[in-house]
């Protein structure tokens, strides 16, 4: 959760509604009250900022000229392309990197609250 105006708000994904852009998710921010890709290219897909693969179904992207599923940090993966939510293909597993947890199937910065915020699923606005 982020704390704005002395609220705590919960962490948004992709594609839900926000106040403030420090709620957001998964490299999107909050435009008109909505957490949306700041990637280029990126769509909401599922919840996650995702580039489309073309010629895939939307829970897939190429990889060695092959349509395997996305998968979250912790799942089994075959490259880097196949892993979301801030997550990398490490060791054939999508690994969040240094300095993030993985949670909800997402990849988090360590957060660093103030208040009475949850600082597992709140974070701190400006206000």
């Amino acid at each position: 959760e982020v704390q704005a105006n002395g609220q705590c708000l919960s962490l948004a994904a992709p594609g839900t509604p926000c106040q403030v852009s420090q709620q957001c998710i998964d490299s999107s921010t909050c435009t008109n009250q909505r957490c949306t890709c700041s990637t280029f290219n990126a769509q909401v897909n599922n919840g996650y900022c995702i580039v489309p693969s073309p010629s895939c179904s939307s829970s897939q992207t190429r990889v060695n000229g092959q349509c395997v599923s996305y998968a979250t940090p912790g799942a089994p993966c075959q490259a880097n392309e196949q892993c979301v939510g801030g997550s990398t293909c490490l060791s054939s597993q999508c690994t969040c990197p240094m300095g993030r947890y993985s949670m909800n199937g997402y990849c988090l910065v360590d957060p660093v609250t103030g208040g009475n915020c949850n600082a597992l699923t709140q974070v701190r606005g400006g206000g």
